[in-house]
């Protein structure tokens, strides 16, 4: 999707009546969440506007701040800075050099409260630049353990395919954090990106999600993470489609329970209807991205800003 093909959607969201609109970061560095959430900002009046997220791998923490405060400046206040970490494959891939992912986030975090406060540097360095509102950090997280860490130093927790089940651990585990750093366990905020694959014809939306999912796939966190949340089976039969580079047996590997238990995939209002179950398990904050279906991303967009307007 285009860089003005965003803006446009983030003014549809806040026409529409949406708390917030996020903006993903491709890990292939194909767009860049930062530049996209300024430009949403500046379009849009009420709206909250986040990344969700940006890769903390390609960027120096000071920059990343300085950006941060630019956007909170223009935006009055409505910025959240959601921040996540690339694998190692994908880094690899680039050229760049890879670090943990939690001691990324951590060393990540220190140097943002250092910017957000305007602290003082040493010469010749002079003063950052401070923030003139409070600017949330969320840490995307797959793994428990970031979790936790998110509960400890973090303002929120930005959690991705996660099943009902998954994101009741994580809520754990984030109460677990942030009572061992003596913070009040109800402060960092949880939110769930939830994959929405719209369709009027229910077979075609799984055709669309199997690949989908099946991309995520091919790197062993995403696998470990569906085997933790009760889907072991699958990814047996993944990691064997994988051995023979069969994309399509990836795909096909994936039942349905494992589609509906972490997208919303068909018509309207079954998707309607399945948010509902997610909130009544207690997601308060889900966070719908649109996924084509035989159509482009900002056809997919606008349509799902449609469906889901209050």
């Amino acid at each position: 999707m285009r860089y003005s093909q965003a803006v446009e959607l983030g003014k549809r969201a806040e026409e529409a009546g949406f708390d917030g609109v996020f903006v993903v970061e491709a890990g292939m560095l194909i767009n860049d969440a930062l530049a996209t959430a300024q430009a949403i900002a500046l379009a849009t009046q009420r709206i909250t506007v986040g990344t969700g997220i940006a890769h903390v791998d390609y960027r120096h923490p000071a920059l990343l701040g300085a950006s941060a405060v630019a956007i909170d400046e223009l935006s009055g206040g409505r910025f959240v800075l959601g921040l996540g970490t690339s694998s190692s494959q994908m880094s690899q891939a680039l050229g760049i050099p890879w670090q943990e992912s939690r001691l990324a986030l951590r060393e990540t975090a220190r140097v943002l409260r250092q910017v957000f406060s305007g602290e003082q540097r040493p010469a010749p360095l002079g003063p950052y630049w401070p923030v003139k509102h409070s600017v949330p950090i969320h840490f995307a997280a797959l793994a428990l353990e970031t979790v936790e860490l998110a509960g400890e130093i973090a303002d929120g927790v930005m959690l991705y395919l996660a099943t009902t089940e998954r994101y009741q651990q994580a809520k754990k585990r984030l109460e677990r954090g942030a009572h061992k750093a003596g913070r009040n366990p109800s402060d960092p905020l949880v939110t769930l990106l939830i994959p929405t694959f719209l369709s009027d014809d229910l077979e075609s939306a799984r055709a669309a999600a199997r690949p989908f999912l099946g991309f995520a796939l091919g790197l062993p966190l995403y696998r470990k993470l569906f085997r933790r949340s009760g889907f072991a089976q699958e990814m047996d039969d993944v990691e064997k489609a994988l051995e023979l580079d069969d994309q399509a047996g990836v795909a096909s590997s994936l039942s349905d329970n494992l589609l509906d238990a972490v997208c919303l995939v068909g018509p309207v209002s079954r998707c309607q209807e399945h948010l509902a179950g997610f909130r009544e398990a207690g997601i308060d904050y889900p966070i719908i991205a649109p996924q084509p279906v035989g159509e482009d991303a900002l056809t997919a967009g606008r349509r799902l800003i449609g469906a889901f307007t209050q």
